[in-house]
């Protein structure tokens, strides 16, 4: 049998390794790329987790959680995860590997 997958470069080889091993005939295409980007709107997003503010953090992938952490300087990483770990701060995962990353994040 054949699949035809498209997923992003970085995991390409991962996800055809698995089918292969699984039967299939793997035609990959990887026809996004995963990066983090520059957004106006991260600071207040920071300043509004780290301030308490937010009543609910949501993370929709484990990419999310990284590029998140990664733009995060040193200096306020460890405030920013005590602040997803405050009781009055709701943290959303969507999917197991995306719960399993922010696992890892919130000592």
């Amino acid at each position: 049998m054949r699949v035809a997958i498209t997923r992003p470069i970085e995991y390409i080889e991962q996800s055809e390794e698995m089918l292969r091993k699984r039967g299939f005939d793997v035609i990959a295409a990887p026809m996004i790329g995963v990066a983090p980007r520059d957004d106006p709107g991260f600071e207040p997003f920071l300043r509004r987790v780290i301030e308490g503010v937010a009543d609910f953090v949501i993370f929709t992938s484990l990419n999310g959680v990284r590029f998140t952490l990664e733009k995060i300087d040193e200096a306020r990483r460890g405030t920013f995860i005590s602040a997803l770990n405050d009781p009055a701060t709701s943290v959303v995962s969507m999917g197991p590997r995306t719960a399993e990353g922010l696992g890892r994040a919130r000592w």
